[in-house]
């Protein structure tokens, strides 16, 4: 009988806790607005800099651009460009230069499994048995010879 009592008391001590912590209100955090630029600026600004885009199948230009209008239409185009050149070289640097630079994009994991599978196709294709061919072709004479065993 008294270990249902203290059951009891256990279950009550719960439900009374649980009671408290929902009764408590959930802080709400709040800031002002804060506008660094407006934008209709901040939306021209970036079009003109697009097209003074000096090279845009250049990473180091479109990096340029994207970091300095990172929430500009333009600089999704940009992104899209960004990672089609990565993908294109089919190079295990070239990716590796991506995704450092944009590790908390979508398109990160992406590129990591890509660059993966490049590793892997690499690997595996150096790791295939190499047929060597001869460097010179050689005729050899086809007729019979004659065998001479000298005795003594």
């Amino acid at each position: 009988m008294q270990s249902v009592s203290s059951l009891t008391w256990l279950v009550l001590i719960l439900a009374s806790s649980l009671t408290v912590l929902a009764a408590e209100p959930t802080p709400i955090v709040s800031s002002p607005t804060v506008t660094i630029v407006e934008e209709a600026r901040y939306t021209q600004e970036a079009q003109a800099a697009w097209q003074n885009v000096v090279d845009k199948s250049n990473p180091r230009y479109l990096d340029q651009y994207i970091g300095q209008f990172p929430e500009a239409d333009t600089a999704r185009t940009a992104f899209s460009l960004r990672y089609e050149l990565a993908r294109n070289s089919q190079s295990i640097a070239t990716y590796n230069e991506f995704i450092v630079c944009y590790p908390d994009r979508a398109a990160a994991p992406q590129a990591v499994g890509e660059v993966w599978q490049l590793y892997l196709d690499v690997r595996f294709i150096s790791s295939l048995p190499v047929m060597q061919r001869l460097a010179c072709k050689v005729e050899a004479d086809k007729r019979p010879v004659q065998i001479v065993w000298a005795v003594r």
